[in-house]
C-alpha cells in the first residue's frame, strides 16, 4: 500500500507525499538516473519487487540508482574470491595456497578495494573469510565459473529479456546439469525465493544444453550440511518461470499505469 514503507524492521506508516523521490528523501549520492524499464527480468529485480515495492518503484520505475548495501558488498567480495579460485582450480579441489591467492586477488579489484576502505568492511571481512572456509569447494565437473546469461520469455504476447549470473555451472551427466549458488549468509531467507532463483537458472540451462533433461541446483551456505538442493525438469522450469514472470510483469505494468 502507498501508506507503508519498507524498513529493516518491517512495514511502517509514512506520509504518501514522502514516497515521491525528492532531494529530501533521496540522498544526493544516490540520485543517479537509470533506464526506466520492466525488463530485463532478473532474480534480484523480482526479489526487490516482492520485498519492497516502494524501493522497487524508486529504483527501477523512477530511475534512481541506490548505493550498495554492506550485505551486497560482502556478496561481491565472496564471489570474487570464488571466481578467482575456481578458474585456478577448474576440474579439481583448490589448494590452500590457491585460496590465499584468490583472496589477495579479490582485494585488488577496484570495486572491492573501495568497499574495503569503509568502516563496515573491518567487521565484514572475517565473516566472508569464515564463509569461504566453511564451504566444500570442489570444481570437478565444472564447465563455467560466474556464468552470465541472457534469454527471452514471452508474457502475454510480449517478449521480455531474462538475465542473471550462475556461480558454478556443472555437467554432472550427459543429460543432467548442475548449478551451485554460494551464499555469504548462514541463513536461508526464503525457500520460495531460492526456488524462484534456481528455477530461473534452470530455465536458462536448457537452451544452452538442449540435450539436458534435468538440472540440479544447490544453494551452498557457509555451514557444512546446510545446502538447499532441488531439481527441475525442462517442463517444470518453463511452467514456474512463466508463471511468476507473468505475475511480475502484470503487477509492474499496473503500477506503472497508476504512476
Amino acid at each position: 500500500p502507498e501508506s507503508l514503507q519498507c524498513t529493516s524492521t518491517g512495514l511502517v506508516p509514512v506520509d504518501p507525499a514522502d514516497l515521491q523521490p525528492t532531494p529530501e528523501n533521496v540522498p544526493e549520492r544516490r540520485r543517479t538516473r537509470r533506464r526506466q524499464d520492466v525488463g530485463p527480468i532478473s532474480n534480484s529485480k523480482v526479489e526487490k519487487f516482492n520485498s519492497c515495492q516502494h524501493g522497487f518503484w524508486l529504483e527501477y520505475l523512477q530511475g534512481y540508482a541506490w548505493g550498495k548495501s554492506d550485505s551486497l558488498s560482502r556478496g561481491i567480495f565472496l564471489h570474487a574470491i570464488l571466481e578467482h579460485v575456481g578458474k585456478k582450480a577448474l576440474g579439481r579441489r583448490p589448494t590452500r595456497d590457491e585460496m590465499a591467492d584468490a583472496v589477495r586477488a579479490a582485494h585488488q579489484e577496484p570495486e572491492i578495494a573501495e568497499w574495503l576502505a569503509s568502516p563496515a568492511a573491518a567487521e565484514a571481512i572475517p565473516k566472508v573469510l569464515i564463509a569461504v572456509s566453511g564451504m566444500d569447494l570442489d570444481f570437478s565437473s565444472v564447465r563455467e565459473i560466474e556464468k552470465f546469461f541472457r534469454g527471452n520469455i514471452r508474457v502475454e504476447g510480449k517478449s521480455f529479456v531474462l538475465s542473471g549470473k550462475m556461480d558454478v555451472l556443472r555437467r554432472l551427466e550427459p543429460t543432467v546439469a548442475g548449478i551451485d549458488d554460494y551464499k555469504v549468509s548462514d541463513q536461508i531467507w526464503s525457500e520460495e525465493g531460492h526456488r524462484k532463483q534456481g528455477m530461473l537458472y534452470a530455465y536458462m540451462v536448457f537452451p544452452l544444453w538442449p540435450e539436458v533433461e534435468k538440472v540440479k541446483v544447490r544453494f551452498i551456505f557457509p555451514i557444512p550440511g546446510k545446502d538447499l538442493p532441488f531439481e527441475a525438469t525442462r517442463k517444470q522450469a518453463e511452467a514456474e518461470v512463466t508463471q511468476w514472470a507473468s505475475g511480475y510483469v502484470r503487477e509492474v505494468e499496473e503500477r506503472r499505469g497508476e504512476d
